[in-house]
């Protein structure tokens, strides 16, 4: 039989097909009763939310996956998974490291060890010698891979990886996570670093990670109405009160029993029966524009678990939330967030308060000016519109989502305000934050009409002057405020909001739970360090709108007083108002 020497050459040098990470774990996954309840090939529909982590680790663009983790969420076998894939599919150095060597040895016995027994692609590439098989350190054919504790330096020590896989890293010794990290530097463009943990605070090294990355979370629609929402404990999960005694003891058998989950839009019934389907309909979000494509992260709160019950959950909370530190332990270990003593939040009794005799759309004062204020993101752009009265009091007027940061103008062009009076005006100035998108708001800013201008605005960590503005490089007709973040949000707050503190904040009587939502859960938090600083949130998007309206005030409060005084008492003033802003050198009609 004559062989055909081109076919064979084509045949060895054909590139070989790499399969997707999800692909190839269903197909040589067999998960043993001996470390699980559900013996079989892996099936992802059991965890849904742990498959966009398969697909980033498959994904040669993605650098880092940093995941704050509840209990029981599959996340080791995730690991575990992604260990085999790398081994044989894309191989490489690999370290995985948790908090003790006594951990890492016990999770190689229990896991690890058995998968590469019953995997046969990994039992295909172990070492005809033995000693190379060890339970801490085993020397493929392929790569080797080692397992250790975070205690100690020398576990480091001249060991170049591909691949960190850093489990609780909330646990591990300070300084440790960058030294491991430092070690992929070889393998830079092609390395991936998995960092997933139980938080601790706001300042550990899981959720300063996650805050750095794509933040995905895990939306589930509603049965009824359909709409997406991010489960949360506390909006979502509902018990009957009448579960107690006379003492007020909780039977807590009732309460895991009668639990249920309420939707946050309809107010529909979810039963425990279907917490399963409900989340296995779900999907990541992304939520942090800000972050690279190679920087991707996910939250998994044991709400997502198949094997937590929301009434096992709620049982939990009961027991815990009055023991020493046992609140502490039910965010931290359930609810994958973070806990810290707060100095001063902002409750949502203190934002419904804030509801008056006005609705949506209509002005209820005599402004002195109409201020555009919006913050750009990924997907859209959030807008609103408030009125400034001549002492600095504020009234939402109206807010919406835009797709296009362009779209800004054309709100600008087309709103319009009536006021007790009869007298309609039109929006004079506005105020778009720049920290997205940076180019395109300066662009959209630039050409906005000189009459009702749109100023670029950026918030910095400095705490010394509030704010002032400055010339934008390479835009000539620009300026851009600048402003103390944490000042700006002590203000609004703080002082407006929480303490109702003049010049007063109002909204509209029939104002949505979204805008509600975008102000809601704000804190003062104090830092490890000296200082104080407010918690970071990924929903408030109409907070920041609300913000910059304080912002506006802040850069307009003397030109509005003193064209108050001209326009409405008959002052004279001499000589005549400086133009502290420049939106306000035209006549305000």
């Amino acid at each position: 039989m004559s062989i055909d020497l081109c076919t064979v050459l084509a045949e060895t040098w054909r590139p070989r097909i790499r399969a997707k990470c999800m692909d190839w774990v269903a197909a040589n996954v067999w998960l043993d009763k001996r470390f699980t309840p559900r013996e079989g090939f892996y099936d992802v529909a059991y965890t849904p939310y742990l498959r966009p982590l398969h697909d980033w680790f498959g994904d040669p663009a993605v650098r880092s996956i940093s995941t704050p983790k509840g209990a029981q969420i599959g996340y080791t076998t995730f690991l575990a998974n992604a260990m085999s894939y790398a081994v044989v599919e894309d191989p490489g150095p690999v370290l995985f490291a948790t908090s003790t060597a006594d951990n890492a040895k016990s999770w190689s016995e229990r896991e690890w060890l058995p998968r590469i027994r019953d995997c046969k692609k990994l039992d295909a590439l172990k070492p005809d010698d033995e000693d190379d098989m060890r339970k801490t350190e085993q020397h493929f054919l392929t790569c080797t891979v080692k397992l250790v504790g975070a205690q100690s330096e020398n576990n480091l020590a001249s060991r170049p990886i591909r691949y960190l896989f850093a489990d609780e890293v909330d646990k591990w010794p300070s300084g440790f996570l960058g030294q491991a990290e430092a070690r992929t530097i070889a393998f830079r463009g092609t390395d991936k670093i998995l960092r997933g943990s139980t938080c601790t605070d706001e300042e550990g090294p899981i959720w300063m990670a996650w805050l750095r990355s794509s933040m995905h979370l895990w939306h589930v629609p509603c049965p009824e109405c359909g709409q997406m929402q991010v489960l949360d404990f506390f909006k979502h999960i509902k018990w009957p009160e009448h579960h107690r005694d006379l003492l007020g003891k909780w039977d807590m058998e009732s309460v895991r029993s009668s639990t249920f989950g309420q939707c946050e839009h309809c107010g529909a019934r979810w039963e425990q029966r279907d917490q399963r389907s409900i989340v296995r309909r779900g999907e990541a979000v992304a939520t942090n524009p800000k972050a690279g494509s190679a920087d991707l992260g996910i939250h998994l709160p044991s709400l997502l678990s198949p094997t937590l019950s929301w009434g096992d959950l709620a049982v939990l909370f009961l027991q815990k939330k009055d023991e020493p530190g046992g609140l502490a332990d039910f965010y931290n270990q359930y609810l994958a967030l973070p806990f810290a003593d707060y100095d001063t939040s902002v409750k949502d009794d203190a934002i419904y308060s804030l509801r008056g005799p006005y609705r949506v759309g209509s002005c209820p004062v005599e402004p002195a000016l109409i201020c555009l204020t919006a913050d750009p993101g990924e997907k859209e752009t959030h807008w609103a519109v408030h009125s400034l009265a001549p002492n600095g009091e504020m009234h939402l007027l109206d807010y919406g989502r835009v797709i296009a940061i362009p779209d800004l103008l054309g709100i600008l062009k087309d709103r319009r305000y009536t006021d007790p009076t009869g007298k309609t005006h039109k929006i004079h100035t506005g105020i778009v934050d720049s920290a997205y998108q940076t180019e395109i708001v300066y662009r959209v800013c630039a050409f906005s009409p000189s009459e009702q201008r749109l100023y670029p605005s950026r918030g910095v960590d400095a705490t010394g002057r509030p704010w002032n503005m400055n010339q934008v490089n390479g835009w000539p007709q620009l300026l851009l405020y600048v402003y103390s973040d944490f000042t700006l949000k002590s203000s609004f707050y703080i002082d407006r909001v929480q303490r109702k503190l003049p010049p007063l904040y109002h909204l509209p009587e029939d104002v949505g739970p979204e805008f509600i939502q975008g102000l809601s859960g704000q804190a003062v938090i104090k830092l490890r360090g000296k200082g104080r600083a407010f918690k970071k949130l990924p929903y408030d998007h109409y907070g920041d709108c609300a913000k910059l309206a304080v912002l506006c005030w802040w850069a307009s409060a003397e030109a509005i007083a003193l064209r108050y005084k001209i326009a409405v008492q008959g002052i004279p003033i001499d000589p005549a108002p400086p133009d502290i802003t420049p939106a306000l050198t035209e006549t305000v009609p």
